[in-house]
């Protein structure tokens, strides 16, 4: 081989060198990227289901204090009643337990709580509110009464 041949082997090799440097570069940079945007994927993947599973813990501390706030209202309306002209003590408005409220409560949180509501599911999801509210419908006293006639 020549002096003119080996420099040029030589400078082929300098450059097969840099473009090999070059391209492991742009590999692992490529790699780099990917992995950043599968970490912040992820991340603002967790960070959505941790701000709704928040925000469905705060709906139903909500629903037990509408639930609280509801039932004290409907005793305290029942405490005070006094019958009109007309009205006898059999009148007197009954409340419903404290769980049924509380049941009733989280019922319409789960019903109408996922934000993806329209007047057209409206009827619809009523419906299954009060076929599921039916089985926990507290037994009044004058129910019982006039089944038992």
């Amino acid at each position: 081989m020549t002096p003119e041949e080996q420099e040029y082997v030589k400078s082929v090799g300098v450059v097969a060198a840099g473009v090999g440097v070059v391209i492991g570069a742009l590999v692992s940079s490529l790699a780099i990227v990917l992995n950043g945007w599968r970490q912040r994927s992820a991340d603002t993947k967790r960070h959505r289901l941790d701000t709704e599973a928040a925000n469905i813990r705060h709906f139903r501390e909500l629903a037990l204090e509408a639930a609280i706030a509801d039932w004290k209202h409907h005793l305290e309306a029942a405490e005070k009643w006094e019958p009109r002209l007309g009205q006898s003590d059999i009148d007197r408005p009954e409340v419903d337990t404290f769980d049924y409220f509380l049941i009733k409560k989280l019922k319409v949180i789960q019903t109408f709580g996922d934000g993806a509501i329209s007047t057209a599911d409206l009827p619809a999801r009523f419906a299954e509110m009060k076929e599921f509210m039916r089985f926990f419908r507290p037994k009044r006293g004058s129910e019982d009464k006039s089944h038992a006639e």
